[in-house]
């Protein structure tokens, strides 16, 4: 439930919401986990609008009037703005609250790498992983949508390898803190790869992951949304 503030209207004083608060429309096993969890570790005020995508009325019209493609995650910020894409909030959100460290200062030398990579990740790892889960928007005959999942979890594996390569996590990501990337990261790889393979061929990225998985309010998200996460 939204907190209570008043505005002033024809002399009169009338309740509202509290534009200080996100709302995130949030699915269980989707890519709202991310903004989710980082809504608990900067400490925001937020509500929850609860979607399920298999439900019979899924996209329902209150969804569609925030995001005509009717895909969550979405997130109404405080002030009325909408943000759509899971990395996209996830910035908004750290740079909101940049008390939190959550992500560099647009100054900080880290800047660059996090855009770049938060970028990287949603434009190849997460579209791949999507096709590997919904073939069938691609293909139609089953051979063909075998294919269509083959040739997505080779992409998602060429991705992580070419990840893996090119950072030395210390022991973030980024460094000596965690940021939203870290959070990105660890959303992602529950998703679609074997957990097996990622330990095997990312080591460092699995390692960087755990340390991040391990913050209680992360573990606590994570447990309602991927079968795949053991503490």
């Amino acid at each position: 439930m939204a907190s209570r503030c008043w505005a002033i209207e024809g002399g009169r004083r009338k309740p509202r919401e509290d534009t200080k608060i996100y709302t995130l429309y949030h699915g269980i096993q989707t890519g709202s986990a991310g903004p989710l969890a980082l809504l608990d570790l900067v400490g925001a005020p937020y509500r929850t609008v609860s979607i399920d995508i298999n439900a019979p009325d899924h996209p329902t019209a209150e969804l569609l009037a925030v995001n005509p493609l009717g895909q969550i995650p979405v997130v109404a910020m405080p002030g009325g703005g909408i943000v759509t894409e899971s990395a996209a909030m996830m910035i908004a959100i750290a740079d909101d609250h940049p008390e939190s460290g959550m992500a560099p200062a647009t100054d900080a030398p880290e800047r660059p790498a996090f855009l770049g990579w938060m970028v990287y990740l949603a434009a190849n790892v997460y579209p791949a992983v999507r096709r590997y889960f919904f073939s069938g928007e691609i293909a139609e005959s089953e051979t063909a949508r075998d294919e269509v999942r083959r040739m997505a979890m080779k992409e998602v594996q060429r991705d992580w390898r070419a990840m893996e390569a090119r950072l030395d996590p210390a022991p973030y990501l980024l460094g000596e803190s965690p940021s939203a990337l870290d959070l990105y990261t660890a959303m992602l790889s529950r998703w679609a790869i074997e957990q097996d393979w990622f330990r095997e061929a990312c080591p460092k990225l699995a390692a960087a992951r755990d340390r991040i998985e391990a913050v209680p309010k992360v573990a606590a998200v994570w447990r309602e949304n991927f079968r795949n996460f053991t503490e």
